[in-house]
C-alpha cells in the first residue's frame, strides 16, 4: 500500500522538474519526433476544419460504426470500459455493435470496484463472457479524483487516503499493460 509520502515525493518531484524547466526555459516544442511516433505534419498543415466539413466527418465516422453494427460485425466482441459512469466513454463501440461492459464504483460498489476483478470474479459474475474473447479494455482516470470536476473534494479526498487509492489504480493500469509489440509494456 502507497502512503502519503509516496504522494508528497510524486508531487514534490514533478514541482521541482516544472519549476527547473521554467527557470531554464526548456521546452519540447519543437523536439524532433521520435522515429516511431507518428505524425501526420500534412494534415497539421491544412489546419482546422471548417465547421460543415468537420460535421461531414463526424459523420462518417457514425455512418461507419452503424454500418458495422447492421452486419454485426462486431457483436461477438467484448469491450470493458473501467471509471465510465456516463457511457460516453465507450458510446462509440456500443454503437458499432460491440458487446460493451461498464465498470464504475459509483454505479455499483461490488461489481465497479476495479480492485474486485480477476478471473473467479468475471466467471462468477459474468460467466467468462460466454467464451467470447475480450476486445478491448477502455480505462480512463477516475475522473471525480483527477479532473477538475472533482476539485471541490480534492482535500478531504487525500485526507481519507482516496487521492492515494486513485493513485494506486493508475500504477495498476501502467503495471498490467498488455499490448503486443508495445515498446512501454515492461518485459
Amino acid at each position: 500500500m502507497s502512503s502519503v509520502y509516496e504522494l508528497d515525493s510524486i508531487v514534490s518531484a514533478f514541482s521541482e522538474a516544472q519549476a527547473f524547466e521554467i527557470a531554464q526555459g526548456i521546452h519540447h516544442l519543437f523536439d524532433q519526433p521520435l522515429k516511431d511516433d507518428v505524425v501526420r505534419l500534412a494534415d497539421k498543415v491544412q489546419g482546422y476544419l471548417h465547421p460543415l466539413q468537420a460535421r461531414d466527418r463526424i459523420d462518417g465516422w457514425i455512418a461507419h460504426a452503424n454500418s458495422q453494427a447492421a452486419c454485426m460485425e462486431n457483436c461477438d466482441k467484448v469491450v470493458l470500459s473501467l471509471f465510465d459512469t456516463s457511457g460516453e466513454w465507450s458510446r462509440p463501440w456500443e454503437e458499432a455493435g460491440y458487446q460493451v461492459y461498464r465498470f464504475d464504483i459509483q454505479d455499483n460498489p461490488d461489481l465497479g470496484d476495479v480492485n474486485n476483478f480477476n478471473v473467479e470474479f468475471f466467471t462468477e459474475w459474468f460467466a467468462d463472457f460466454y467464451g467470447q474473447d475480450v476486445f478491448a479494455i477502455l480505462a480512463a482516470c477516475p475522473c471525480t479524483d483527477f479532473a477538475r470536476s472533482g476539485c471541490r473534494d480534492f482535500r478531504s479526498k487525500d485526507l481519507y487516503g482516496r487521492t492515494m487509492a486513485s493513485v494506486e489504480l493508475v500504477h495498476q493500469t501502467i503495471c498490467h499493460r498488455h499490448c503486443k509489440n508495445d515498446p512501454l509494456t515492461p518485459t
